[in-house]
């Protein structure tokens, strides 16, 4: 039989405070001056020591693995990981894996083959026994303090501490953005255009109720069939494209649709905030819900909502782009080196480009369909098809820097941009008179 046992506790970083209390309560029941417990915690691992190995040398040594379960919610991924390698590990020696957890929830699955200790007095009070008085957990030849027979309001002071410490009100987070979590359990399941059904939802009763949901155990087909009762659905396709980028360890692009909830005013641009990959191989996705602060026609017809739309959108090109870079001649003006200029032109265009995205606008079919005649309509689409060539050639000039080409395609933008604005002003101003007049 060995003289000593090692105890590793393992915690979450939240819990390093409880941790280290609990270690110091326990090595009041040591002997000072011949310790029988050697005690390792994470915050022990010296500067610069490779943590990893440090880790696994120090629970191969250990008898005992004591794992503070406090707070179910949070993530215990590692801490399960700690666990699992302690009891894979050969020490050679007596081992047990010890999970002391909260009294209002049950140890983590994991481990709930293993005889655990819930927080309650009852159950500490038995813990302390077993450990001190006799040899149950540490496997020594001999208990580490009988003394404390004779010392039970000591034991009790102990007892109740470590209980308070373990049954401590969990950890809250206060978010000021709404939020959901969508956990999936089959990330192979998830399509380019469809988030699994079955997916489960987790979020505050303030994010539920955009989709006029209340607290409840809610599948995403729930969330879903209330967000498709919007016209404008796009960013369901966006966030399943994310969701599936995300899974396959791509970079997902930024999410340009706008989420129009069923009640109230307030407009919100989703965000693909942070991936989980859980050790079960399911994977969760936090959606961030951001109040969006530009303009909006939501309420306008449809036609006269894309119109304004586009003519917002035709303005800022003339006055961001247009009117920045080319003077009264039509002559190319840089007043930042040219390599500068040419990226600044870039990101103009971009940005312009992924608000109109937001905004429904880049469908060629859905804006050529705004006009009447047959006329404006084909105007419409030979603008748009020629426009898309000669922004792919501005962007491959910008690229090299070709100044005198850069020049010539600013100057054909400029005259299709001045050519569609007289169009969609006149179109715009027929629609309002057709609202006008007389039933």
């Amino acid at each position: 039989m060995s003289e000593k046992v090692n105890i590793f506790i393992s915690h979450k970083k939240e819990d390093e405070a409880t941790a280290l209390r609990i270690r110091d309560i326990l090595k009041e029941f040591d002997d000072d001056e011949n310790p029988m417990i050697e005690f390792y915690l994470s915050e022990e691992i010296p500067g610069g020591e490779p943590w990893y190995d440090w880790i696994t040398g120090k629970l191969k040594l250990s008898n005992l693995l004591i794992l503070l379960f406090t707070d179910p919610t949070r993530n215990w991924d590692w801490c399960l990981y700690e666990a699992g390698l302690f009891d894979l590990l050969d020490g050679k020696h007596h081992r047990r894996t010890i999970c002391l957890h909260s009294s209002a929830t049950d140890p983590p699955d994991p481990l709930k083959h293993i005889q655990a200790f819930s927080a309650s007095p009852k159950d500490i009070k038995k813990f302390l026994n077993q450990l001190f008085i006799d040899t149950t957990l540490t496997g020594l030849d001999k208990p580490i303090a009988l003394w404390i027979k004779k010392a039970p309001e000591k034991l009790k002071i102990a007892t109740e501490e470590i209980s308070k410490l373990i049954d401590h009100k969990p950890f809250e987070s206060e978010w000021h953005i709404k939020n959901m979590f969508i956990h999936v359990k089959n990330p192979e399941t998830i399509q380019s255009n469809r988030i699994p059904p079955d997916a489960k939802v987790e979020a505050t009763e303030k994010t539920l109720e955009l989709f006029d949901k209340t607290n409840g155990q809610w599948d995403w087909k729930d969330l879903e069939e209330k967000a498709r009762l919007r016209e404008d659905t796009r960013w369901l396709d966006e966030l399943a494209m994310a969701m599936k980028s995300a899974s396959k360890g791509d970079l997902p692009k930024s999410m340009q649709a706008l989420f129009h909830p069923l009640r109230g005013t307030v407009t919100y641009r989703p965000m693909l905030y942070r991936v989980d990959k859980l050790v079960d191989g399911s994977i969760k996705f936090k959606i961030l819900f951001c109040e969006d602060v530009s303009w909006q026609v939501k309420d306008a017809p449809a036609k006269q909502r894309s119109l304004l739309t586009s003519l917002m959108m035709a303005t800022r090109f003339r006055y961001e782009l247009l009117k920045k870079y080319l003077d009264h001649d039509g002559k190319l003006m840089m007043r930042e080196p040219k390599d500068k200029a040419c990226q600044e032109i870039r990101q103009v265009i971009l940005g312009i480009e992924a608000e109109a995205s937001s905004r429904g606008l880049l469908d060629k079919a859905s804006l050529v369909e705004n006009f009447k005649s047959v006329e404006d309509q084909q105007a419409v689409s030979e603008m748009l098809d020629e426009w898309y060539r000669i922004r792919g050639q501005l962007f491959d000039d910008l690229a090299k820097i070709k100044c005198d080409l850069i020049e010539r395609h600013l100057n054909k933008l400029g005259d299709m941009n001045n050519q569609f604005l007289l169009i969609a002003v006149q179109r715009f101003q027929e629609l309002l008179q057709e609202e006008t007049k007389p039933n």
